[in-house]
């Protein structure tokens, strides 16, 4: 049973936009790099360049500028397919959430 926002409960119709929502992120993130799609998920997980860096084997001085590029990949794939699905998602412009 869903109850009111006010019990901080989702609607039904809340539920279905972040389920669609996390469908299509999968999807974008499965057709990336996996060195993107690894540097994004751990970044946004919770890791520091410093951590990502020695998980990956790779430069810290690179960790900026690949999350950057990554970062941007994912958000014009993923505002492209909210405008061809003409799907009920939030438009992302400037962060990933």
């Amino acid at each position: 049973m869903v109850e009111s926002k006010s019990s901080n409960m989702i609607s039904i119709e809340d539920a279905a936009v972040i389920n669609t929502e996390m469908r299509m992120i999968r999807k974008i993130l499965d057709g990336m790099k996996p060195r993107d799609r690894i540097c994004l998920l751990l970044k946004y997980s919770g890791y520091t360049y410093n951590e990502i860096a020695d998980m990956l084997e790779i430069k810290r001085t690179s960790i900026s500028q690949i999350l950057s590029r990554a970062q941007k990949k994912f958000m014009k794939k993923y505002n492209k397919e909210v405008q061809n699905n003409e799907m009920p998602v939030r438009k992302y412009t400037d962060r990933i959430y």
